[in-house]
């Protein structure tokens, strides 16, 4: 029901898919599903981020680039910021600023 989710689906993750391909795998969950343990998935990646606002929990779409970077909150016409933002990761350079003027992309914990 989340309209942010709705159009991260529509909107980024077509683009998504023919930027990155075969190196893209994408697992949806529905969060407030209360036959599946999502939330505990989502506390599981919560767990691994640097820095997460606490406050935050629950917002969506919660979007995770596994061992790159996460992001709370999408809106249209940002898919080029993400892109971006998974090359320069992948390069290990620094990312841009755009997705994180609200303070809510955060990156992993150093392993």
């Amino acid at each position: 029901y989340c309209p942010r989710c709705h159009a991260f689906m529509e909107n980024a993750i077509p683009v998504l898919q023919e930027t990155f391909g075969e190196y893209l795998t994408i697992n949806l969950y529905d969060i407030e599903d209360p036959n599946e343990n999502n939330i505990e998935k989502y506390a599981e990646e919560v767990m691994k981020l640097e820095g997460f606002d606490e406050s935050l929990t629950g917002y969506a779409p919660f979007i995770v680039f596994e061992g790159l970077f996460a992001k709370i909150g999408y809106d249209d016409g940002t898919v080029d910021y993400y892109i971006d933002d998974i090359k320069r990761a992948i390069r290990h350079e620094k990312l841009g600023s755009f997705l994180d003027v609200d303070g809510n992309r955060f990156l992993f914990k150093e392993s």
